[in-house]
């Protein structure tokens, strides 16, 4: 039998070489999967509320027109984008102490738009299809969620024009929710627009003190350490995995807003009665008038925002808590609508903290709930929550020359958060319109939604399209 001996210089010289390959591999993937190999790349750190999106699906939304795609001026605007905004071109790599990085090209004139801008054939779709048949069909050109994207070669940026026929056609815009939250998206959504929108360079250094500074007034960030926060994350996982989704798409009846924003001027420091009567409007109008209202977070002003998420939490919800995403620039260091980045943060409401429209605007003033309590421990232990989100206010719609807009939707990947049994993002269809996306489990919550429904006085209209 031939035996093998290896002296300990043998044994030295493998090991280096074992080492130097598996270095070389590592660093061959790395070098190619740089969105440019051999070119100068820049790097930003994400702060900890980009980490945070690392599981969230991407932003993507489609709008539907009547008309002959102008596929030039589409694709010239979204060049424009990537070169004064070439961070969009950037790929996700790990850093060390769990920290993530984008890099992408110094040079903006690299880019290759081809990478980011498509133009398909599909027949089949239109704005008169199920929600879920919609989905389907584009599903392929969405970007992918953040988890899936980090230390590999994909697009975090896509636009898609989709030709249905010769005088209709759709576009869609993708985002990964790394890199940006809705106000960036719809920023740069809308200088897609043929209408002379102006394209600016959006700052996508992220400001460094943000995560510190929003620890001072978000408490619920506490909850994303906190051991019966996550024991009750795991069981309502379980608990949801048996539960059917409904999904009800409707625009919010026109005029109720509007109504609405005339009662809470009449009824400071009472209750809000979301109830509807032709009485109750008239006097409201009559005690309103003469007042003077202001457009910032405290005062007599309320929004939409403050209007929709009092009545989801009061008149829907069968929850104690709900959780609403608010949009941290002009609140927190001097941000502003030119800083790129996730700067919203979820701020948590007991039933009681949001029972007027008015107390969710002072709330947003403080940046802190009227009681500013977390869950008990033993409502941690049971904890279910709404979650709300407005993408109606950053929204912008786009104009293209003979061109009309038939209908502009959110595209998400369907399915119950284990916290959130009840989900609602409201958006804004058409130019004036507001309506609501909930996702939530059949039951009790979809019982409600469904008598706000069919009682003909309620706040949600027409449906926008089936599931």
């Amino acid at each position: 039998m031939l035996g093998l001996v290896y002296d300990s210089k043998t044994i030295i010289i493998s090991i280096v070489l074992g080492i130097a390959w598996i270095l070389y591999l590592y660093m061959k993937k790395a070098y190619l999967s740089l969105p440019y190999p051999g070119k100068e790349h820049k790097s930003i750190i994400l702060l900890e509320n980009d980490k945070r999106m690392k599981r969230a699906q991407s932003i993507t939304t489609i709008s539907f027109f009547s008309g002959t795609a102008p596929i030039d001026t589409i694709k010239a605007n979204c060049d424009v984008i990537l070169r004064k905004n070439n961070w969009l071109s950037s790929r996700l790599y790990s850093a060390p102490n769990n920290g993530i990085v984008i890099k992408y090209p110094s040079d903006p004139s690299v880019i290759d738009i081809t990478r980011h801008f498509s133009v398909i054939k599909d027949c089949k779709l239109s704005p008169e299809l199920g929600y879920t048949e919609i989905v389907k069909c584009v599903q392929d050109h969405v970007v992918k969620a953040g988890v899936s994207v980090v230390d590999v070669n994909e697009c975090l940026y896509k636009i898609t024009v989709i030709i249905i026929s010769d005088k209709k056609f759709a576009l869609m815009m993708s985002l990964s929710h790394m890199l940006a939250d809705g106000n960036t998206y719809y920023k740069l959504h809308s200088m897609l627009s043929g209408n002379g929108e102006t394209i600016t360079t959006l700052c996508a250094e992220r400001n460094c003190e943000f995560d510190s500074e929003s620890e001072k007034y978000f408490r619920s960030m506490e909850l994303n350490t906190d051991v019966g926060f996550i024991i009750s994350f795991l069981m309502h996982r379980f608990l949801n995995s048996f539960k059917r989704t409904c999904i009800l798409i409707r625009r919010i009846r026109p005029g109720w807003i509007a109504e609405q924003k005339i009662k809470a001027a009449a009824d400071e420091g009472t209750h809000h009665d979301f109830a509807l009567s032709t009485t109750g409007t008239a006097d409201a109008k009559k005690n309103v008038k003469g007042r003077s209202t202001s457009s910032g977070d405290s005062g007599e002003f309320v929004s939409t925002n403050d209007i929709m998420t009092s009545w989801y939490i009061n008149c829907i919800g069968s929850f104690d808590f709900c959780l609403m995403a608010i949009n941290c620039r002009g609140r927190l260091l001097n941000l502003t609508v030119q800083n790129a980045g996730n700067y919203a943060l979820g701020m948590l409401y007991r039933r009681s903290d949001a029972d007027t429209p008015r107390k969710i605007r002072h709330s947003l003033a403080s940046l802190k709930s009227e009681s500013d309590t977390l869950p008990t421990s033993l409502e941690k232990m049971t904890f279910s929550a709404g979650l709300m989100s407005n993408w109606s206010s950053f929204c912008k719609h786009l104009e293209y020359k003979d061109c009309d807009l038939q209908l502009h939707l959110p595209v998400l990947r369907l399915g119950v958060n284990p916290l959130y049994p009840s989900v609602m993002l409201v958006f804004s269809p058409r130019e004036g319109e507001v309506a609501a996306f909930f996702v939530t489990v059949v039951g009790d919550i979809a019982g409600r939604l469904l008598d706000d429904i069919t009682s003909g006085e309620g706040v949600l209209g027409a449906q926008l399209l089936h599931s």
